[in-house]
């Protein structure tokens, strides 16, 4: 799967650009302020519905304009797909081959992608939210089943939580939400252990390679309970609801489901987010990533598209050019950089495309 041409019009710096992808890698550099991130930024909210720098969709439009426009032609399973994003006026239009979708969820699983920014440390480090959010980005794209079960969970504990804060509340429907809660709660336990046992694998493998068999990485997925067996999250689960349902009462929200999951990291047995080194922690969420593309392509047969920003950064030399030997030619890579001098050799060896930016316009450097 790639993108052959990408369209954006008045989003950001990027106020009117065409250009043609390599399906292999493509190297954008240029100072800072140039329009790099932002490229990055319109292929990823093609590919989620979401942008990772803002959740406000009009500050993404070009200062003096009304609107964004964005059109990608995509190669999916040789098969072309034509997406268009348009905002403008507080609405959305979202059209896959000329057919409209409704809602921005509907673009996840169409064109996959693994997005890699600075602080994506913040995967080791930050709040379990991020945790969370960063495993249910990559099973939803994988798997349309698991975004509908978390759209799903997500509603009952809302509906679930409105009950709690009403202490006369009905005890049949109380059953029934908590029932419910179960239900889908029990199904997206199932796939996300499974998930971070495939990622827990791939990524301690290129922790290895990158740190030259230096350092192991352990992920340990934090949930209700012991969960050894699947054949056991649903009792569990409705166990320690039952004990837990008192205190609900008075605090008024759900205390126990998968909302509360979180993963800890491990560096040769030690805590990540309390004792690794900055280069350890850029070196573990880059693994992560890697990890992701290989979970991905394990379940879907094909690899997602690769966004890098800033990849190099705290990093020696050593783990540098090892993580350049992941890239394989088979997965279109977007790279984007101050300085493109550390991928020229790679241009010699593998198909790759390499771009200038400067003040939101693209011109070919090389190919």
């Amino acid at each position: 799967m790639h993108i052959s041409e990408l369209k954006a019009k008045n989003f950001r710096l990027l106020k009117d650009i065409d250009i043609e992808l390599n399906s292999g890698m493509n190297i954008f550099f240029g100072p800072n302020a140039q329009g790099k991130t932002t490229l990055l930024e319109a292929i990823r909210l093609i590919s989620t519905g979401r942008s990772f720098i803002t959740n406000t969709l009009k500050e993404i439009i070009t200062f003096e304009n009304d609107h964004f426009f964005l059109k990608a032609n995509i190669l999916q399973n040789y098969l072309p797909v034509e997406i268009k994003f348009g905002f403008g006026e507080s609405k959305k239009i979202i059209q896959v081959n000329s057919k409209p979708l409704k809602n921005l969820s509907d673009l996840i699983g169409i064109v996959d992608s693994v997005l890699f920014v600075p602080d994506d440390f913040n995967l080791v480090t930050g709040s379990p939210e991020i945790k969370r959010r960063y495993i249910d980005i990559q099973l939803s794209q994988a798997k349309n089943e698991y975004l509908e079960n978390l759209k799903a969970y997500n509603k009952v504990l809302k509906n679930r939580n409105a009950l709690l804060k009403n202490r006369n509340y009905n005890k049949n429907e109380m059953q029934t939400w908590t029932e419910e809660l179960l239900k889908y709660g029990t199904l997206i336990i199932m796939e996300r252990k499974k998930s971070v046992s495939n990622l827990n694998k791939f990524a301690n493998e290129y922790l290895s390679i990158i740190s030259g068999n230096k350092e192991n990485l352990k992920i340990d997925y934090k949930t209700i309970g012991d969960i050894e067996t699947d054949a056991n999250i649903k009792n569990q689960f409705r166990i320690l609801m039952e004990k837990t349902h008192q205190s609900e009462q008075k605090l008024g929200f759900t205390l126990i489901g998968p909302h509360k999951d979180n993963l800890e990291f491990y560096i040769n047995n030690i805590n990540a987010k309390k004792f690794a080194s900055r280069g350890q922690l850029k070196s573990i969420s880059i693994a992560l990533k890697f990890a992701e593309a290989d979970n991905l392509k394990l379940l879907k047969g094909y690899y997602p598209l690769f966004l890098f920003d800033d990849i190099f950064s705290e990093l020696d030399e050593t783990r540098k050019d090892n993580i350049l030997s992941f890239i394989k030619e088979e997965q279109q890579t977007i790279i984007v950089s101050t300085n493109h001098n550390r991928f020229v050799s790679q241009s010699n060896k593998k198909d790759c495309c390499i771009f200038e930016m400067s003040n939101g316009k693209i011109s070919l450097n090389s190919r």
